[in-house]
């Protein structure tokens, strides 16, 4: 209990300083996006990015049962 709220909070406040920028880009790019009306497209090219990245698991008998292969929702 002691760590997190001594330690954990410092690790925290050091990790945000490169996390939060990074939130704050995707952020400002999901907002343009639907500023634009294109976010079907960046949803379409999420869903292919997740597609290829899971066709490129390999086929194992343990790994077809815990692998989804649903399509992503928003």
């Amino acid at each position: 209990m002691l760590w997190p709220a001594t330690e954990g909070t410092g690790r925290l406040a050091r990790r945000s300083t490169d996390l939060l920028p990074q939130l704050l880009g995707l952020a400002t790019t999901e907002i343009g996006h639907r500023a634009r009306g294109t976010s079907r497209q960046l949803d379409a090219r999420a869903e292919r990015a997740l597609r290829e990245a899971l066709d490129g698991l390999p086929r194992t008998p343990f790994l077809r049962g815990s692998v989804p292969r649903a399509r992503m929702e928003g």
